[in-house]
């Protein structure tokens, strides 16, 4: 359950932290009944030397990391939640026998009026850092729950299986949902605006006996919010040319017709186009125009200045004078602050960052140190998430006992290719057998073999089947950025 406070309310210092919540074993003779209820239900475990075989160890080590250490202050933990005050006194036994006996080490967090009120076990924590926000905003707005089903013929159906597996709701929630409550409320409400590039199709639905060529050749498949804002912007009675983010105050979207009409009621709308990252090239700068241009008509008009139409969305912007600062980019790392967490931030931030030196240096790479790789590869790849992902890579201790049962051919490949990488001899190697002979077995070999040595690699593949068969294997299009319909210019 997460509280809000009105304004005049809020903890706004530390020390208003021991009104609300204590991590301390009260005094017996003081609070004889705050006592029995703390001993009876804060205590966590215990674990660890106490009681090693705890459901919360792991590796030896409490995950809530129990006994908390000792502190005569209250302090905010960087980006979480606060440390509370828990000082060196005396060790209580848990049980009347008194062979466990715990200090304030142990206790965890609790409200002493909640505690008294309802007699059970309620953590009670101060949301006091921008993480801790983060997490319980998303975590409460996400959504209902996803169920897998299982069709099967016959009528052999396990009762007590189908129970165990289906979703559990408690009662306060069903209870709430039987009375058709609401769970949650936004205003001003926030209505999400496509954005694509030309000639790109969005996700549709259609009935299963529809036939292919049908589905494509439907002028209404092509509708989207974005196309029809420019259709809209065509009429000549608009008395004001809007952004593309402040069409949804004036108009609303009808998705059964695909149209945009004007909005008859006073509810405040606000339009938010989806986040764009800069990784992505023609579409981040796309968004950056959408977001100055007024009342554009199609894709071409909002790369028209002057006159001009420039070639690419990125010249625009340039020419405009939007990508001559670092506006853009400060803009951009701003509103990933308050949606993002430290992970995602930290990619982007390496993204901006790139995209901003090889902009200013791309040529003079191409002329030295790389002239066999693609600068526009270089722009436009995640190479952020690639690492990060590639360390993220478990490699089994299968594949990396198979070395072992190598054959004399496999192993004759196997040693090539790892000598070259050891010794950063720069090769190619074709391994050119027939299907089922072992190809798939050595790459596992090999990969993992090298991945304990500390070595990067890329498993890359040239479809999707055959790239699930590799541990972090990608397809080439995705993972080289190489375009579906290759053109001269593209290669």
């Amino acid at each position: 359950m997460l509280l809000i406070f009105e304004t005049n309310d809020k903890l706004h210092n530390l020390d208003d932290f021991d009104s609300v919540v204590r991590a301390e074993i009260p005094s017996q003779t003081d609070e004889p009944r705050l006592y029995e209820a703390v001993i009876c239900h804060m205590i966590h475990g215990p674990c660890g030397l106490l009681n090693p075989r705890s459901p919360c160890m792991r590796d030896g080590i409490c995950k809530k990391k129990f006994p908390k250490p000792f502190t005569s202050y209250r302090t905010r933990e960087n980006d979480s939640y606060p440390i509370y005050r828990r000082r060196e006194a005396a060790s209580v036994p848990v049980s009347e026998n008194g062979q466990v006996m715990v200090d304030n080490g142990w206790f965890v967090p609790y409200n002493p009026w909640i505690l008294l009120k309802f007699d059970c076990h309620i953590n009670v924590e101060v949301c006091g850092g921008i993480k801790c926000v983060k997490y319980i905003y998303k975590y409460i707005h996400k959504g209902p729950d996803r169920v897998a089903l299982e069709l099967r013929n016959g009528h052999n159906c396990d009762e007590i299986q189908q129970f165990v597996d289906g979703r559990w709701i408690c009662a306060p929630e069903a209870l709430w949902r039987i009375f058709c409550f609401e769970f949650s409320r936004m205003y001003p409400s926030v209505f999400r605006l496509q954005i694509h590039l030309p000639n790109q199709r969005q996700l549709d639905s259609a009935q299963m006996n529809m036939k292919v060529i049908y589905i494509i050749g439907d002028h209404d498949n092509s509708k989207t919010m974005l196309t029809e804002f420019f259709t809209a912007n065509h009429d000549t009675s608009l008395t004001e040319r809007y952004l593309y983010r402040e069409f949804p105050q004036y108009y609303r979207w009808v998705q059964s017709q695909k149209k945009w009409v004007p909005r008859r009621g006073y509810n405040k709308v606000v339009g938010r186009i989806y986040v764009v990252s800069p990784s992505e090239g023609e579409r981040f700068y796309q968004r950056i125009l959408l977001n100055h241009v007024r009342g554009p008509r199609n894709f071409e008009e909002l790369r028209t200045i002057n006159g001009v139409v420039y070639t690419t969305f990125k010249e625009a912007a340039e020419y405009r004078g939007l990508l001559q600062h670092d506006y853009y980019v400060r803009h951009c790392m701003q509103k990933a602050f308050s949606v993002k967490f430290s992970s995602s931030l930290r990619r982007l931030f390496v993204s901006v960052l790139l995209q901003r030196l090889l902009h200013q240096h791309k040529m003079k790479l191409r002329d030295f140190d790389l002239p066999h790789i693609s600068v526009q590869f270089l722009d436009e790849s995640p190479l952020p998430r690639i690492i990060e992902e590639e360390l993220a890579i478990q490699i089994s201790d299968e594949d990396f006992r198979s070395v072992e049962n190598l054959n004399s051919q496999q192993r004759a490949a196997f040693g090539s290719v790892v000598q070259s990488t050891m010794c950063n001899h720069h090769k190619l190697f074709f391994i050119d057998v027939p299907g089922g002979t072992g190809k798939t077995f050595l790459y596992h070999s090999i990969l993992a073999y090298l991945r304990k040595k500390e070595k990067f690699l890329i498993a890359v593949a040239t479809s999707g089947i055959a790239a699930t068969l590799l541990p972090g294997g990608r397809t080439a299009h995705s993972c080289l950025k190489i375009p579906l319909n290759p053109t001269v210019e593209t290669l």
